[in-house]
């Protein structure tokens, strides 16, 4: 892609090359987030988590969109308006640069009913913002979903429900950056090991 060009001979400008390295690395640390955050839930089984999901394991792909909407490891991304616009009666001009906050817009109980809690019971919920939206959706959305389906499931199989617990004396610190979320380590023990 990096090398392609059209018959005209465009490619794509350095800038664009750069910042599409960029979405690779931070792909796939959305992704470890997604999963620290899931793995979290699953150890720590709140609010009964963990039982749910192994008693009807359908909810798997409701328990990896809730973890998404509710727990989104991106909680911003930022926009330059193209042309003069209002948001929420805030006038926004031409050039200006925007901030989205992912995390709040997808607690928004105008949009989903109790926003503020973690929820296995929501039926056919309106699209969260995770992944962006329209031309700035990210294309890697397909397989972080998938990841975390295969991720539960594989825990499921391999550490049933009470057999993994946070290790003594861990505490749960977010990463260190602004704009992203989910533990900076996860440190779990096997029931009965030592």
């Amino acid at each position: 892609m990096v090398r392609s060009s059209d018959a005209d001979g465009w490619q794509l400008h350095e800038q664009h090359v750069r910042t599409l390295a960029v979405n690779i690395l931070a792909g796939s640390l959305s992704a470890s987030y997604m999963i620290g955050n899931l793995l979290y839930r699953y150890v720590t089984d709140v609010p009964d988590f963990t039982q749910a999901i192994a008693d009807d394991r359908t909810r798997i792909p409701t328990a990896v969109e809730e973890s998404l909407r509710f727990e989104a490891p991106v909680t911003f991304l930022f926009r330059s308006a193209l042309e003069d616009t209002e948001i929420g009666g805030c006038p926004v001009r031409q050039g200006d640069h925007v901030m989205m906050g992912i995390a709040s817009a997808n607690r928004d109980d105008a949009v989903y009913p109790h926003g503020g809690e973690f929820r296995l019971d929501r039926e056919s919920p309106p699209e969260h913002l995770a992944f962006g939206a329209g031309p700035h959706l990210c294309l890697g959305n397909h397989l972080t979903r998938m990841v975390g389906k295969v991720v539960l499931e594989e825990m499921l199989d391999l550490f049933p429900p009470g057999s993994l617990e946070l290790a003594p004396g861990y505490e749960w610190h977010c990463v260190a950056h602004p704009l992203e979320y989910g533990p900076e380590s996860l440190d779990v023990v096997a029931s009965g090991a030592s």
